[in-house]
């Protein structure tokens, strides 16, 4: 797994992190790729290696990084939370995009701005 993180090819490690945030996932029952995104209460150990990722050269591989960490914004780390903000002056417009997206803030790029979703309940 190792080798797979550190490969050349940008697609292998972006494999290798989506593996990596099923692995360390604090909810048992998500597993990779699933665990991409998916929300947690609390922050896991092995939170490192995706905050690693979030300097990689490739976007993809930030992106997928991106995601995997803002599941974890609900558990108040605050590298967690210093990662997705910077990544709102990714040079990357997807990237940026996708940081404004998580934290609900109007994107630096092209102003749009997200909304919390519906609670289910409420059409109950």
């Amino acid at each position: 797994m190792e080798r797979m993180r550190d490969d050349r090819s940008a697609r292998v490690r972006r494999q290798a992190l989506k593996w990596h945030a099923g692995r360390i996932h604090p909810e048992r029952a998500v597993t990779c790729p699933h665990a991409v995104g998916a929300r947690a209460s609390e922050c896991p150990s092995g939170v490192e290696r995706l905050l690693e990722r979030m300097s990689d050269e490739n976007l993809n591989v930030r992106l997928a990084a991106l995601m995997a960490l803002g599941g974890y914004l609900p558990g108040g780390d605050r590298r967690v939370v210093r990662a997705v903000q910077k990544a709102l002056d990714d040079p990357k417009r997807k990237v940026r995009h996708a940081a404004a997206r998580i934290l609900k803030v109007p994107c630096p790029g092209c102003g749009k701005t997200w909304q919390a979703a519906p609670d289910p309940e409420a059409f109950a």
